[in-house]
């Protein structure tokens, strides 16, 4: 600054205003490239920072969707089992004179359960979504990204209100049996309730059959969705693991 200061000085005692002139346009350029380079550095440091970021997104993204795989490999193994227990007492209650001791015993074994709904462990991609840094991503990742974000939340959707339709005919089912003698908190029950379990035209056991009926077709739905879920998820991989 001291430099340029005295050449201005040296113009102006010189009385060389031409030539003042000429240097005070050279100096405003000089300025004008500083400005221009420094935020061309500064937008080459935002794209970085931008990258970096993204890369960060997409690495974390990829961990979490391989463990949603282990999850949906782990899912299908329970829901396989289930399925084939409630089958086991399909096929012996269809043989044309059941055993019923037999056929409690297979109805006491079946395996059911509404725990079992799958929930994403790739929470990076709400994050991405809630602070807008979704805009940092091509629109193929973009997409894919969120065509799996989409997916996830109608398949949870549909599982939720299956659940539901199971939960109601579990209830029913309920109230046709004296809970406190079913879960043995007590020995007193009339012959309607205690017996039921070996009367083929008991109400209980339409009813039970009913939820049978309604899980095994859950279970059966689960395993399609979670098929699903696991296809758009390696191809999610796919995506973000290539540029």
């Amino acid at each position: 600054m001291k430099f340029f200061r005295k050449i201005r000085q040296k113009f102006l005692t010189g009385n060389k205003i031409g030539k003042y002139l000429l240097y005070a346009i050279g100096e405003i350029v000089l300025v004008v490239i500083g400005i221009l380079v420094a935020l061309q550095i500064n937008n080459w440091n935002e794209e970085n920072k931008s990258i970096e970021l993204t890369r960060k997104y997409e690495k974390n993204i990829i961990a979490e969707l391989k463990i949603d795989l282990l999850r949906l490999a782990e899912l299908d193994s329970i829901h396989e089992t289930w399925r084939i227990s409630l089958h086991s007492y399909i096929d012996y209650y269809n043989t044309e004179k059941p055993d019923m001791h037999i056929l409690k015993s297979k109805r006491e074994s079946s395996k059911t359960g509404l725990t079992t709904l799958f929930n994403t462990s790739a929470y990076s991609i709400q994050d991405i979504i809630s602070t807008g840094n979704l805009k940092l991503f091509p629109a193929h990742k973009k997409n894919a990204i969120l065509k799996y974000k989409n997916l996830i939340e109608r398949n949870l959707f549909i599982e939720n209100k299956s659940g539901e339709t199971v939960i109601a005919l579990w209830e029913e089912f309920e109230k046709e049996n004296d809970l406190l003698f079913t879960y043995k908190y007590s020995e007193k029950a009339n012959n309607t309730f205690k017996n039921w379990q070996y009367d083929l035209n008991s109400p209980q056991i339409i009813l039970w059959n009913n939820v049978v009926a309604k899980f095994l077709g859950f279970y059966e739905w689960q395993i399609q969705l979670n098929e699903q879920v696991r296809k758009e998820a390696t191809e999610l991989i796919n995506v973000l693991e290539n540029e």
